[in-house]
């Protein structure tokens, strides 16, 4: 896979997490948790653009687990039920992480 491929795979692995762990019937984690999770997504970014294993900046990766945290939090579906991996991806269609 080229480097954009996997970045984008990662990314949304962090959108993906962020948004379970996050939701009241996934890891229902409280907000010092969640602003937890978002410092130590920005600080496992990398810069090596160029590297097949490059997994995003850390911008990048901050930026993709607040946006997972908040299709959790805002309550953008219902609450009760968590959405389905496909269902959240299909999300992301209008959204730029």
């Amino acid at each position: 896979p080229s480097p954009i491929d996997t970045r984008n795979k990662e990314l949304m692995a962090d959108a993906f997490s962020a948004y379970f762990l996050s939701h009241d019937n996934g890891g229902n984690m409280s907000t010092p948790e969640i602003l937890e999770l978002h410092k130590t997504a920005f600080t496992i970014g990398d810069c090596n653009f160029e590297s097949k294993n490059h997994h995003g900046t850390p911008s990048q990766r901050s930026c993709a687990s607040m946006w997972g945290a908040m299709q959790a939090i805002n309550g953008s579906n219902e609450r009760r039920n968590v959405l389905r991996g496909r269902k959240l991806d299909d999300t992301t269609t209008t959204t730029t992480v």
